[in-house]
């Protein structure tokens, strides 16, 4: 991430943007629709001493997203999203985002624990882990994990 631009669409509590900043990233944007999921990334980019820009925006939406914020999703050197495909509307507004930002240049990875919509022959595997989840949360004490990287 190193000296490169950033943005994390779908941003949560902000650890991905966080963790990009962390490695060095010139500029991250976090994108997410929830207010709540703004104020914990603005709070934990100040816990860890990092800037980041902070939009709110629909990404479920991509058409409608701002012209300004737009511009800046497809200008950026790494668009990143974490967990983005549980829901089938979501996936298919997320995969048209993530292609235009690939064909712009941005390099793509996702994050994801095996969600169903996530279109297997579009990704190619980068690195998996096991992460430890609730049992309240999830369906099994143990989730694999996978980071993907958009294929061309």
């Amino acid at each position: 991430m190193r000296g490169r631009s950033v943005v994390d669409v779908g941003s949560g509590s902000g650890l991905v943007a966080v963790a990009a900043a962390l490695a060095g990233a010139r500029c991250v944007l976090a994108v997410d629709r929830d207010p709540y999921a703004l104020a914990a990334t603005r709070l934990n980019a100040g816990l860890n001493g990092v800037r980041l820009d902070v939009e709110a925006a629909d990404v479920a939406v991509p058409t409608e997203l701002p012209v300004p914020l737009h511009d800046r999703v497809l200008g950026a050197d790494v668009v990143l999203a974490g967990d983005m495909f549980f829901e089938r509307t979501l996936a298919t507004a997320m995969l048209t985002l993530l292609r235009a930002a690939a064909a712009a240049g941005a390099e793509v990875l996702v994050g994801d624990p095996g969600r169903a919509h996530l279109p297997p022959d579009a990704f190619a595997e980068v690195a998996g882990y096991d992460v430890p989840v609730s049992a309240a949360l999830e369906d099994a004490p143990v989730r694999r994990t996978r980071v993907l990287r958009l294929v061309p």
